[in-house]
């Protein structure tokens, strides 16, 4: 039986790609592939969206890792895709930034 953070984490990725689907998005969920992305987001208008999903405790980390991540994204900027963190507080919703070129 997979532990409760895997659950949580996998349950707010489902959650995102519900979202970024009725945005008219095909999403595919990158499952167990350890890499830096969890959700790719593809629409023939706009760029390619590389999704990291994180789960914090509270806002002054959500603000904390969002800021890290803008200063210091995980991959090159580039204009064929946009890197995107969306971190949920637990009880409390889904902060979100992006970065592009």
């Amino acid at each position: 039986m997979p532990n409760r953070r895997y659950e949580s984490g996998r349950r707010m990725e489902w959650q995102r790609r519900k979202v970024w689907e009725s945005l008219g998005c095909v999403v595919v969920r990158a499952a167990g592939s350890h890499s830096c992305w969890d959700l790719v987001s593809i629409h023939p208008a706009l760029p390619v969206y590389l999704i990291q999903c994180k789960i914090v405790q509270t806002e002054v980390q959500a603000n904390r890792m969002l800021r890290a991540f803008e200063k210091n994204p995980p991959m090159p900027k580039s204009e064929s895709y946009v890197m995107v963190l969306e971190v949920q507080v637990i009880r409390k919703g889904v902060y979100s930034i992006s970065v592009c070129a």
